[in-house]
């Protein structure tokens, strides 16, 4: 027998080239992607720090602010405190205390007068200076406390006494407040009970002490 000649094996085709244009296109899709992506990140980036900013301002500690808001004033009635024709009564401002004397003509209250308060006569006592104040239908003026006679009777912080447009009160527990109509009071306040006079401060009269001092 002869000897069969081998037929020649196919070479596999080599895979077909990608054809530039299309590799170029595909490159092109790519970079964009990575682009997009990036920018959505830096967009997403940006409420999420200002919600973190947000977050961190809103968990920094308040000041907290109270206030306490005096209640209105017991009135007391002066007929308790009633003297010779006036109601007299110790004021407590806290460091001091002192006395005053209200009646229908006005009210007056010891107190520690300025440095250059005047000086006042009460006959028939020598003249000498002031240490009291007084409001009331004769004015305003610097005066000393004679003639009046022992307190009656305690008011409080947080009370009042009024005899017809006269009237003392505590605008707070350290301060006390006499006013004799729309455009005369005083206050005392402080830790010598210093007098401050608000309104036209008019001379002291010379004046006569009554009949049973």
């Amino acid at each position: 027998m002869g000897s069969r000649r081998s037929r020649p094996g196919r070479v596999p085709a080599a895979p077909a080239a990608l054809p530039h244009a299309a590799f170029a296109a595909a490159t092109v899709v790519a970079v964009l992607t990575l682009a997009g992506c990036s920018e959505n990140l830096e967009e997403a980036e940006g409420p999420v720090l200002e919600t973190l900013t947000s977050i961190s301002e809103s968990q920094q500690p308040t000041e907290t602010v109270t206030s306490t808001t005096r209640g209105a004033d017991r009135p007391v009635n002066p007929q308790d405190y009633e003297r010779a024709g006036m109601s007299i009564f110790t004021y407590d401002i806290g460091t001091r205390t002192g006395t005053c004397a209200i009646s229908p003509h006005g009210v007056t209250c010891q107190g520690a007068t300025p440095h250059d308060a005047p000086m006042v006569t009460a006959v028939p006592l020598p003249p000498r200076k002031a240490d009291a104040i007084y409001a009331g239908t004769d004015g305003m003026h610097f005066t000393v406390f004679e003639g009046v006679g022992p307190s009656q009777g305690d008011l409080d912080p947080g009370q009042s006494i009024r005899v017809n447009e006269n009237v003392c009160s505590y605008p707070d527990d350290a301060t006390l407040r006499c006013s004799s109509g729309e455009t005369m009071s005083y206050t005392i306040s402080g830790a010598d009970g210093a007098i401050t006079p608000h309104g036209r401060v008019d001379d002291p009269p010379v004046w006569t002490l009554p009949d049973y001092w």
